[in-house]
C-alpha cells in the first residue's frame, strides 16, 4: 500500500521483529494498528517473506512498499538510534512496487501489450480520478502484470483484488488457502479494475452486474489461460 507513512515508528511494533530479520529482508516495522503489524518492505510482494514475518510477530502483517535505501536507513535509526528520525529518512521517499517490477507479461493481445505502457509516474500510481483514463489505464498496465506475474510463479489458483474500504487488496489462493499479497491505494482502483476488464474484454462502464470473461497471457514462454469474474461489492 503505497501511502504516508508514519510520522513516528513504534517502538512497541520494533520490538516485534528481531533485527536480523529485519536487515535480511528489508523490512522496518512502523506501528501496531488494531491487532496488525505495519511494516515497510522493499519487496512487498514477498509472501514467503511476510509469511516469516507474521510467525515472528505473532500477529498478521500490513505491509506497505518503500524503496529498498530509505529502509535500510530506517533500520539503521529504529533498531539503533531515534524512531524519530527513522520515520523521517523515509517520508517522501516511499516507491511504487512497480518501481522494482521484474520484466513485465508479455500479453497476447495485440493492442494490449504491456511493453506500450508508459512508466510508473513519481508518485508510483495512477492518479486518483473518477474513471479510468488512458493514461490511468497505463499506469495501472504494469501493476497488473506484475500481480498475475506473482500469481503464476508462486502457482497460485485464484488471484483476488478485492476493493476495501480505505485500500485495494490483492490475496492469491495457494494450495487451497488464500494468503495476503499487497495492498494499494484506493485511487488506484478504478484504473486497476479497469485494466483487468479490458484485459478480459468486459464492458468497463458497467459496474452493477457481475461479469465473466477470459484472457490469455504469456509468461517465460508459457500460454496462461485466466478465467476472469468481476462482482460489485460495498466498496467498489
Amino acid at each position: 500500500m503505497m501511502a504516508a507513512l508514519a510520522p513516528t515508528i513504534c517502538p512497541a511494533a520494533v520490538a516485534l521483529i528481531p533485527v536480523e530479520l529485519a536487515r535480511s529482508n528489508a523490512v522496518v516495522p512502523l506501528k501496531i494498528e488494531s491487532r496488525h503489524l505495519v511494516l515497510a518492505m522493499a519487496d512487498p510482494f514477498d509472501l514467503l517473506t511476510i509469511r516469516a514475518l507474521t510467525r515472528a510477530a505473532g500477529r498478521s502483517v500490513r505491509v506497505v512498499g518503500a524503496q529498498r535505501d530509505s529502509v535500510q536507513r530506517a533500520i539503521d535509526q529504529a533498531y539503533i538510534g531515534t524512531a524519530g528520525a527513522a520515520a523521517a529518512a523515509m517520508a517522501g521517499s516511499a516507491a511504487a512496487v512497480g518501481a522494482s517490477i521484474a520484466p513485465r507479461l508479455e500479453l497476447a493481445r495485440g493492442s494490449e501489450t504491456a511493453s506500450g505502457s508508459r512508466p510508473f509516474n513519481r508518485a508510483g500510481w495512477p492518479a486518483p480520478a473518477t474513471t479510468a483514463g488512458p493514461d490511468d489505464q497505463n499506469n495501472a498496465a504494469g501493476v497488473v502484470d506484475e500481480i498475475i506475474r506473482r500469481g503464476v510463479e508462486m502457482s497460485a489458483t485464484d488471484i483476488h483484488i478485492e476493493p476495501l474500504d480505505d485500500v485495494i487488496k490483492v490475496r492469491y489462493r495457494i494450495d487451497g488457502l488464500l494468503t495476503d499479497g499487497p495492498s494499494f491505494p484506493k485511487t488506484a482502483q478504478s484504473a486497476l479494475i479497469s485494466r483487468v476488464k479490458i484485459l478480459s474484454t468486459l464492458d468497463i462502464a458497467d459496474s452493477r452486474l457481475p461479469q465473466d470473461g477470459r484472457a490469455r497471457v504469456r509468461f517465460s514462454g508459457r500460454s496462461i489461460d485466466l478465467r476472469v469474474s468481476t462482482f460489485p461489492t460495498l466498496h467498489g
